[in-house]
């Protein structure tokens, strides 16, 4: 069966307009393999949020907490995984990623 995403964007301008952009539809791969389908497919959303976020990082702001604490302040003291995240009470088998992009 095929599958197939949509994603919109909306953005204001500095005279307070309203910009809606809506991209074309992103075929889904399934294939099967969850694992390569679920890279794929990640792939292909980060390429189309990349886009938008370049073309104006002002837009942006992360609305959920995704650090379980604050590292502005902490040295590095080898507990801390990729982008900061903490590896502390991570089972050894989640400290690295699936996949990478």
């Amino acid at each position: 069966f095929a599958l197939a995403a949509v994603f919109a964007f909306s953005y204001m301008t500095y005279l307070l307009d309203s910009v809606v952009m809506v991209e074309p539809p992103v075929e889904l791969e399934h294939t099967g393999d969850r694992d390569e389908d679920v890279r794929v497919n990640m792939q292909r959303i980060a390429e189309i949020l990349e886009r938008y976020i370049i073309e104006a990082p002002d837009q942006w702001v992360v609305l959920q907490k995704i650090w379980d604490k604050d590292y502005t302040e902490e040295k590095a003291t080898g507990n801390s995984g990729r982008n900061g995240h903490s590896t502390e009470n991570v089972p050894a088998e989640q400290k690295e990623p699936a996949s990478t992009f």
